[in-house]
């Protein structure tokens, strides 16, 4: 049967569901009807705080999105900007925006579960104190690139049922979003950071102008070297184009990419300024300083070429010439017997004087003595009688009536002394007084003489030993056999003995205590032999101490190179090789050839230590003209030159994400994207302008702190360089000057005419055999004195040893290099009355007094006469080379590397490293760099992220006002400024070339160049 079929005990359905209904509903209400109320407010209240997180998330990107177009990076002095954190403004911005956002987000009937309803009821905004409060409760970081963590406390959750509150919960409601407006804020802060001040940061613009220019100047530096036509090595020109690709770096490592525009920019000005100097993208410096080779859409920029290792060699040289040559002139007469005292310096005697000291010995008379008894013989009145003696009336008087060969002992011997005479005498003493007696009986008194004898055992002793002197080495003294000691001792006995009246006089003198010479100095009656063997041992130190030198990088002479300590520090461990002291002196005249030499080589060492502090001075004086001459701060020229001659572009940053943030592909507009030193008329935003209503997006100061060989030179540099344009009349060296005048010389005659510079070369040449012929007279006086040839054949011996070097700049500059005097002193030789080494002295003492009279004021020359010379050769050499411009750049790394083969050397520009007079070390010129900025508009844009992809974000610092309604009545509040992105960054650049040549330094700019708008 089916069950639809069967009716049996059938209870109707309808029946059974009413039923059902009835007893749940008296189960709800009787037993669990308090539960219920329970479970709805609590469910209404749950998903009212999901509905909060939810509201918190789009506000969080809402805000983002506006803080980040908007933003406030300098707080307004307004009521509801000071409510920003000044230490974190746009963050402190962006959590009053997330404020606002959650409660325009939160707006609605809340959420209703059963007759529960549950709404988050926060505090309105109405006026700064609400708006404080509010910003309280908010918090926002970046826990990563492209995430915020935003967090809000507090958050009151209400829960009503028929109007009436059942329920109130404070929930802290936090996320996390994904947006990039943290990251955008942050990474340009970064920007603006790298682009301001001198840090040398990786990234940073500083850092990049100065590995830029380095590139670029020591390129140019060395093509103005070696005769190119560079008339400046950096210029503001060449500052734009290194400033703006070192802001494409500081973009590409902080965002990860740079601006298009900009970069095309760069490239179009590049191949601007490449056209209008004639020497090309490779010889003028700029592919070096990885500026684009090509100007189009996209420009290839390589790598920045650190200038290479460029070093000069150092030595002793001139210094130990000029060393010996104080050893030969003192004031001290050379002739007048002097031997210096022990606390004396040798440096301040003559050659002769210290060998004469240390060819002398000391000597000692040395005695003992020993009286026996003294007997009475004779009396005049006898004691018989009632005469009593009472006493002795005056002096008595003693003498030795007799002297005897004795045997009295010897005196101790002295350690370290020798003798040459040992007697004992027996000396026989007979002493009178006069005495007083005295009569028993009638007090009467008379006086008589008494008589006494004594023997007197007396030793003798004549001791000596080599003149003791701290500065003469310690060695085994040399023994009294040599022929010289042995004379010396001869003439000590002669002093202290015979002289006194013999062995039997100086026994007399013991034993009656008279007083007699008892030491004495003997000293070579001549030492001209001596000397001159010692002075060919002196030359032949002198030449080994010249050859010895030390490599030096040539930059770092401009800032702490100290070549000269170095040489001190070899010579220093090489001491006992070049003082060559024997462990025994086998006479007197080794023993003053020693001490000779080590009082020449301390002298070398002094002389090094002078150049030395020569040299610490020019560099100090360097950095003070640099200081001198900055408007910013900066980190020290040291720092700057190893960063610019080791320098290498930043990488690209990757800006790594996690998840759920999209990749952060970061888009860089600038506007303008590159900065120009000229006025800008056109930008996308309004730009800010000066006083003129002009808007320059760059400016630079370009400073060079010597620029010769102009007035600049002469007026703001004056006196920094020892020994170099000290001169009222501003004049310059001879050397200098010479070397000038050679250069002009080069130039063809017909080609001097046409450019105008014959009448000004004749005019220099003039002034140059001026100042040969002030230094002849030196070189005469000099030759003269050191040997015996007349004034008359001195004069003949200098024109003709002179004379062989050419016309007055060849002969200036051979009196510079020493080759002249050497010519002097083989020529010297050849007279019958100059032995070699009288001729090799005088070489000496005549480099010495050329060196001084090089210095003096007239063997100088006009600074006004060698610039108008070398301005018009100049000219006319440029031109020349300019017109072959081509082969000249493309073949002009060969020239350098081939021992800096050159043009014709015009004058000399920058300073002379003369850290020493007779040194010119090298030649270097500093410029000081200073830059400042501003873009018009700067933003960056990257997506925004989350589950529908959001768009992107745009981070947009235009310098405009930011003002929001806060508090809802229609009415915008200010709160600050997105300020532009502004900047000013510095470096100093030194190039340094090897001496003479045609020098490093500006030309056509001048010593100061400044653009438009720089104020």
């Amino acid at each position: 049967m089916r069950l639809a079929d069967d009716e049996r005990g059938r209870v109707p359905f309808a029946l059974i569901g009413v039923l059902l209904l009835l007893g749940s509903v008296a189960i709800a209400t009787v037993s669990f009807d308090g539960g219920r109320i329970d479970r709805d407010a609590a469910l209404a209240g749950d998903r009212a705080e999901s509905v909060a997180e939810t509201a918190l998330r789009d506000a969080m990107r809402e805000a983002g999105a506006t803080a980040a177009a908007n933003p406030v990076v300098a707080p307004a002095d307004t009521e509801f900007g000071e409510l920003l954190d000044e230490d974190r403004p746009y963050r402190s911005y962006l959590e009053l925006l997330v404020a606002l956002q959650f409660r325009e987000a939160l707006r609605g009937d809340g959420q209703r579960v059963g007759d529960a309803r549950a709404s988050v009821d926060l505090a309105a905004i109405n006026d700064a104190d609400s708006a404080e409060a509010a910003m309280e409760t908010v918090s926002v970081e970046a826990t990563s690139r492209g995430i915020v963590a935003v967090e809000v406390t507090d958050v009151p959750i209400e829960v009503t049922r028929d109007g009436t509150v059942v329920d109130t919960r404070y929930r802290t409601i936090s996320a996390n979003v994904t947006t990039p407006t943290l990251t955008l804020h942050d990474r340009t802060t970064t920007f603006q950071e790298r682009l301001d001040g001198e840090t040398l940061e990786a990234g940073s613009l500083s850092r990049g102008l100065t590995g830029g220019l380095y590139g670029l100047g020591w390129t140019r530096g060395y093509g103005q070297y070696a005769g190119l036509p560079i008339d400046d090595v950096i210029a503001n020109r060449h500052v734009e184009l290194v400033t703006n690709l070192a802001v494409l770096d500081a973009q590409r490592s902080t965002f990860g990419n740079s601006n298009q525009q900009a970069e095309q920019g760069l490239a179009a000005a590049t191949s601007r300024v490449v056209a209008n100097e004639t020497i090309g993208l490779k010889a003028g410096g700029f592919a070096d300083a990885a500026l684009p080779e090509a100007n189009d859409d996209d420009p290839t920029f390589g790598e920045v070429a650190s200038p290479p290792t460029r070093t000069t060699v150092v030595g002793v040289n001139g210094t130990a010439d000029s060393a010996l040559a104080d050893v030969i002139d003192d004031a001290a007469d050379p002739e007048d017997g002097l031997v210096p005292d022990d606390a004396d310096s040798p440096a301040e005697y003559p050659i002769e004087a210290i060998v004469r000291t240390a060819s002398s010995i000391e000597a000692s008379l040395e005695t003992t003595d020993s009286y026996g008894a003294r007997d009475r013989y004779d009396q005049e009145i006898s004691t018989a009688g009632n005469w009593t003696r009472v006493g002795t009336v005056g002096t008595s008087t003693v003498e030795a009536v007799a002297v005897e060969s004795g045997g009295g002992s010897l005196p101790a011997e002295t350690n370290g002394w020798s003798r040459s005479v040992t007697e004992r005498r027996t000396v026989v003493l007979e002493e009178t007084v006069l005495a007083e007696y005295q009569h028993q009986g009638n007090d009467s008194v008379r006086y008589g003489e008494v008589r006494y004898r004594r023997d007197v055992d007396v030793g003798i002793a004549l001791e000596h030993r080599p003149l003791d002197r701290e500065w003469i080495p310690s060695a085994l003294a040399p023994g009294p056999e040599g022929e010289q000691y042995a004379s010396l001792a001869e003439r000590a006995e002669e002093t202290l003995i015979d002289d006194v009246g013999g062995i039997d006089a100086v026994a007399r003198a013991v034993a009656t205590n008279e007083s007699i010479g008892r030491s004495s100095v003997v000293s070579p009656e001549a030492v001209s032999d001596q000397s001159d063997d010692t002075y060919e041992a002196l030359g032949s130190l002198r030449d080994d101490l010249r050859g010895i030198s030390t490599e030096t990088e040539l930059a770092m002479l401009a800032t702490d190179a100290d070549p000269s300590a170095e040489l001190r520090g070899q010579l220093e461990a090489s001491a006992d090789q070049y003082r060559d002291v024997p462990a025994e002196y086998d006479g007197l005249g080794q023993r003053a050839t020693v001490a000779a030499r080590g009082v020449y080589f301390d002298r070398v060492l002094t002389r090094l230590e002078a150049r030395s502090a020569g040299m610490a001075g020019t560099q100090d004086a360097i950095s003070d003209k640099v200081s001198e001459i900055s408007t910013l701060p900066s980190i020290g020229l040291n720092k700057l030159l190893e960063t610019g001659l080791d320098y290498a572009r930043p990488e690209p940053a990757t800006l790594a994400t996690e998840e759920p943030a999209p990749d952060l592909d970061i888009t860089v507009d600038a506007d303008p994207g590159y900065l120009d030193l000229d006025e800008v008329n056109q930008t996308t935003v309004p730009p800010p302008t000066d006083a003129n209503g002009s808007y320059y997006p760059l400016a630079a100061n370009t400073t060079t702190i010597a620029s010769l060989p102009t007035e600049d030179m002469a007026s703001k540099f004056a006196g920094i360089v020892v020994n170099l344009f000290d001169s009222p009349t501003k004049k310059v060296p001879l050397p200098m000057a010479a070397r000038s005048l050679k250069g002009a010389n080069a130039i063809p005659t017909d080609a001097a005419g046409d450019g105008g510079l014959l009448a000004h070369r004749e005019k220099l040449r003039e002034e140059v055999r001026a100042g040969v012929e002030a230094v002849d007279e030196a070189a005469v006086d000099a030759l003269t004195e050191e040997t015996s040839l007349s004034k008359d054949d001195a004069a003949a011996v200098v024109d003709a040893a002179t004379v062989q070097f050419g016309g007055p700049a060849e002969r200036a500059l051979a009196y510079d290099d020493g080759s002249a005097a050497t010519a002097i002193g083989e020529l010297a030789a050849a007279h019958e009355d100059v032995d070699d080494t009288t001729a090799d002295r005088a070489a000496t003492m005549v480099r010495q007094c050329v060196d001084s009279r090089l210095g003096d004021d007239a063997a100088q020359v006009k600074l006004s006469v060698v610039e108008a010379a070398t301005d018009r050769a100049r000219s006319i050499a440029e031109d020349a080379i300019a017109a072959k411009a081509g082969s000249v750049a493309d073949s002009v790394e060969q020239r350098l590397a081939n021992k800096f083969d050159r043009a014709p050397v015009i004058g000399t520009r920058g300073f002379p490293l003369v850290p020493f007079p007779g040194w010119w070390a090298a030649t270097g010129n500093v410029w000081r760099v200073e830059v400042a900025g501003t873009y018009a508009g700067f933003s960056v844009r990257a997506a925004q992220g989350g589950p529908s992809g959001g768009g992107h974000v745009s981070y947009v610092r235009d310098g405009q006002h930011v003002a929001i309604d806060v508090t809802g009545d229609g009415s915008p509040e200010r709160l600050g400024t997105a300020s532009r992105i502004s900047f000013e960054a510095s470096t100093t650049v030194a190039v340094v070339v090897p001496p003479s040549g045609g020098g490093v330094g500006n030309g056509g700019s001048g010593f100061t160049q400044t653009s438009d708008g720089w104020d």
